[in-house]
């Protein structure tokens, strides 16, 4: 029997199979906006896919598809934000015309141009040149997959269906998915049609890569929410306690390391569950979850199946939200954009209106498992609960991490609004927990402020406060300041860091691309043999083929081997360029263009080294004592970590390095040192690592040096200079004076030598060539 005709009217109109055209292909006028002819473009790739998916977010929850937002960023020359109130104008029209009307469920993203402005009127009215374009732009989106529906919670269960019908189409009608592979699935590819059918393979290729994620979250937990102690801040009370307390037996610890892990299980699942949906009452979703024992797989079909209502009573005991929230509030995630909660859903949005007939058989039957080649009993056994009395007294215990709902995983870019990232938002312990940017020296129109409104916070400051500014999306700074921000809260909840520590460069990768910058140099000599060198160093480029070779080639001859500051990791092509202009042999034999930052920096440190070891008074570093981890007031690598990242971005403004600096890596080292001292797990030692290792200090291996010489390198290297803070995610050149290796020390500068053959720190010279 036929599927039934679509129950809500916009559902995408499907193409015939084996078209040859394509509403996506700019060849014609008729479904290109502003009638682009696929004109060429100026941004690199990796550029071009920021772009993509920083629009992509920024359409969260909606349904999307990558071959419009390409489209329409090419017919804008590239403007992420003209492309995106044109997409949202084009979609306001189209949910228009079909009679949606706006509902609860519509996020916040059909209304954020409305309220922040944006390209179009102070009412919300679209421009003069949205007004011209938007016939095109409605032609355009119609003839795609989405399945329109101002009700973003029924865009989802609607486009899964369309996945199917895909598949179907696909396989000669031979084999198809079932309801939660086809959710799952769209949920893999951010909810992006275009790219959930173009990465489709095969029925059994969807269930291999959904088994690996999702097969795990349907062992069921134990019912009620597991709510898990963390470290306080009360450094000096919690070391004290853990001094008096008695060493806990084997089965107190595994009993405490098997609640720990179903609460952070229960955690996770939650926030997926939340990430699938896109409901903004996180409290239904949990009840739902709790309903089936946490199995996700089996809530999610329920989703799709009955719907979830939204939970409308308050329960006895009310977890993690202060006091001030409405009964109707409770329960709801933050709005972005405004700043407060979300609107509950009515429960008639809630009842799913699939596309599919209720007789509608085309679906295959659930599975227990998703990995086609699971054997065995499919009754899944329950993890029981711990005992009462297990709970954990081990206070050296890490912070329990959280688990981020709509994560963003690239940093966000100058010139690529995104209001998204004013909110971050994670599940710990059971409970929804949302932190807002929403800094001093900031005002949000969209939040009812201007630049008289009143400070955030009572603190108290000597300086006289400063006139908040609007957040300017093409500012660097605000832009810096935004990134710093999201990356702290995501080191507070994940507990990771996401920069890797930088790989310092040996002289013998130095001599090996000051080799390939000759080899190019006789190259392009050989084509002009008349021309001097001076004449053909100024005209010498490299272009993407060489850069593309020279990273396969340095790949090659490097990766694995062990050079000065450890094992050596890939480098890209752009690491290569950027040293082209950090090395002064290379600037100056070949004419390169220095980075004056970089070397100005390097020699801006030098000078505070100097004056350091000059002023009068106690030295900051030697006022504390490295094992006297009391006085300090830090707790350790995640609280520390905090620490550098606010200090980081302090240094990038003000770039100076003053005695409160010195004063806090004194602190640092001695907190680091305490680590390595007091809790010797292979585990502990790696957390000491890779805090040694962040903050710029040589390689020190703990697992092969003895403690004696762990801590006689840091003191050598507190005792010569102040430390380094990488800054902006640049890969930064690592000269430690305190290295071993005879690879990693600054060179020698002989006597009557040229600077470029010694100090590599040095801003060089165009030296005068003689012919």
């Amino acid at each position: 029997m036929p599927p039934k005709q679509n129950k809500t009217p916009g559902a995408g109109s499907k193409r015939k199979r084996g078209s040859r055209s394509s509403p996506f292909t700019p060849s014609s006028s008729a479904n290109t906006p502003n009638n682009a002819q696929g004109r060429p473009s100026n941004v690199s790739r990796a550029t071009r896919e920021n772009r993509i998916d920083n629009f992509r977010q920024r359409l969260y929850p909606q349904v999307t598809t990558r071959r419009v937002i390409e489209v329409l960023l090419e017919t804008n020359n590239d403007d992420a934000e003209a492309a995106y109130q044109q997409y949202m104008a084009a979609r306001r029209q189209i949910l228009a015309n079909l009679g949606h009307p706006q509902t609860a469920q519509a996020n916040a993203s059909d209304n954020e141009d409305e309220e922040g402005g944006g390209e179009q009127g102070e009412d919300g009215e679209t421009t003069a040149g949205q007004v011209q374009a938007l016939p095109d732009t409605i032609e355009l989106l119609t003839e795609t997959d989405i399945p329109w529906n101002a009700n973003t919670e029924q865009e989802r269960r609607n486009v899964a269906y369309t996945l199917r019908e895909h598949v179907r189409d696909s396989t000669l009608f031979t084999d198809t998915l079932t309801r939660t592979e086809a959710i799952l699935w769209n949920h893999l590819q951010e909810y992006d049609i275009a790219t959930a059918q173009e990465t489709f393979q095969s029925v059994n290729h969807v269930r291999r890569q959904l088994a690996r994620i999702f097969d795990k979250m349907r062992t069921p937990l134990q019912r009620d929410v597991v709510h898990m102690k963390t470290r306080g801040t009360g450094g000096k009370k919690a070391q004290a306690d853990a001094n008096e307390e008695e060493e806990e037996t084997e089965e107190e610890r595994a009993a405490a390391e098997e609640l720990k892990r179903v609460s952070m299980s229960q955690d996770e699942r939650l926030a997926e569950f939340i990430n699938i949906t896109g409901r903004p009452d996180w409290y239904s979703l949990l009840l739902v979850l709790q309903a089936h024992n946490w199995n996700l797989v089996r809530a999610v079909e329920q989703w799709y199946r009955d719907g979830v209502p939204p939970y409308t009573d308050r329960p006895k005991r009310y977890p993690g939200q202060k006091g001030g929230i409405q009964k109707e509030e409770y329960g709801m995630r933050l709005d972005y954009m405004t700043g407060q909660t979300m609107t509950k859903p009515s429960p008639e949005d809630c009842i799913p209106s699939n596309l599919e007939a209720d007789e509608d058989d085309q679906w295959r039957d659930e599975d227990d498992f998703f990995d086609p080649e699971e054997e065995g009993d499919s009754e899944l056994e329950e993890t029981p609960p711990p005992p009462p009395t297990s709970e954990s007294k081990n206070n050296d215990d890490r912070k329990k991490p959280g688990f981020t709902i709509n994560r963003l995983t690239k940093l966000p870019y100058k010139g690529m609004p995104n209001p998204r990232r004013f909110v971050f938002e994670y599940i710990q312990n059971g409970k929804y927990v949302s932190n807002i940017f929403e800094p001093e020296k900031f005002y949000f129109p969209e939040r009812g402020e201007d630049e008289n409104r009143s400070p955030k916070t009572k603190r108290r400051s000597s300086k006289p406060r400063d006139k908040p500014v609007l957040f300017d999306w093409n500012n660097g700074k605000h832009i810096t300041f935004l990134t710093n921000w999201y990356r702290q809260n995501l080191q507070r909840t994940v507990g990771t860091l996401r920069r890797a520590a930088h790989q310092t460069w040996s002289e013998a990768e130095r001599q090996w691309l000051h080799d390939r910058m000759t080899e190019l140099f006789q190259k392009h000599k050989a084509k002009n043999p008349n021309k001097s060198d001076d004449e053909i160093l100024e005209h010498m480029h490299v272009d993407t083929a060489t850069k593309n070779a020279w990273e396969k080639a340095y790949n090659e001859e490097f990766v694995g081997t062990k050079q000065s500051g450890g094992i050596r990791k890939p480098r890209n092509a752009a690491a290569l360029m950027t040293m082209r202009s950090r090395d002064a042999r290379i600037c100056e034999d070949f004419l390169v263009k220095p980075d004056d930052t970089y070397f100005t920096r390097r020699k801006h440190n030098r000078v505070n080294e100097h004056m350091s070891h000059h002023e009068v008074g106690p030295d900051p570093y030697g006022q504390y004592d490295f094992t006297d981890f009391a006085d300090l007031d830090l707790e350790g690598y995640m609280r520390t970590s905090t620490l550098i990242e606010q200090v980081d971005y302090e240094l990038y403004f003000t770039v100076d390095l003053n005695e409160r600096t010195f004063w806090f890596w004194g602190r640092v080292l001695a907190a680091i040192t305490e680590l390595y001292m007091t809790r010797m797990t292979v585990q502990d030692q790696a957390v000491a690592m890779e805090l040694l290792n962040w903050v710029g200090l040589p390689e020190i291996d703990v697992m092969t040096m003895s403690e004696d010489e762990v801590l006689e390198a840091i003191r050598d290297i507190r005792d010569a200079a102040p430390l380094e803070i990488e800054r902006n995610d640049v890969e930064m050149e690592d000269e430690d004076a305190g290295s071993d290796s005879n690879e990693g020390t600054p060179r020698d500068v002989p006597d009557g030598a040229s600077p470029s053959h010694g100090d590599a720190d040095e801003p060089p010279a165009k030296r005068q060539r003689l012919e």
